[in-house]
């Protein structure tokens, strides 16, 4: 099969057509995320969120058939760049007192809750009304609902509202 004709069995979700495009592109570019230093397992999170993405935009994207691998090299280009800016923690094994210590809750910084408080206000309305979802607990679907999205988008929007808030906090507490 070509990729063109891939490209339309993978419009009507045809598990043979995505076993056989993810045959042809996994190993690329999952090599291309482990040149960039990626883990193993995080280039497979990685690899597997993009597929997951291309499927579901697929008949939206055209030319046919290429317009999927330039697709799947985007979502993995934007999930690496969320990865290298989330702060490193590290881990290790506690013991004895730090453990004890570990489990007693942290008190509240008031400043950061104002600051909190103050960023929500001052968010664009889609990224305050997301925050106010997830908090409510709603689900993937009510919130494409309510905020007049696809499905799809509902992560990418919660994640940029993440990082502006967490961008607002950071500013206000310095």
């Amino acid at each position: 099969m070509d990729e063109e004709e891939l490209h339309e069995r993978i419009n009507l979700l045809d598990s043979d057509a995505v076993a056989a495009w993810q045959a042809r592109h996994a190993a690329v570019l999952l090599g291309w995320l482990r040149r960039r230093g990626v883990a193993t397992a995080d280039a497979e999170e990685i690899w597997n969120d993009a597929l997951l993405a291309t499927v579901r935009a697929a008949p939206g994207l055209l030319p046919r058939g290429v317009s999927l691998r330039r697709y799947a090299f985007g979502v993995a280009r934007r999930q690496l760049a969320d990865r290298l800016r989330r702060p490193r923690v590290d881990t290790t094994t506690m013991t004895g007192d730090v453990a004890d210590q570990a489990l007693r809750p942290a008190p509240v910084d008031q400043r950061r809750v104002n600051a909190l408080k103050e960023c929500v206000r001052e968010a664009s309305p889609q990224h305050r009304l997301i925050v106010e979802l997830k908090g409510e607990g709603a689900s993937t679907d009510e919130m494409a609902g309510v905020l007049r999205i696809d499905a799809g988008s509902v992560y990418q929007v919660w994640r940029r509202a993440k990082l502006a808030l967490r961008e607002c906090i950071e500013g206000k507490l310095r």
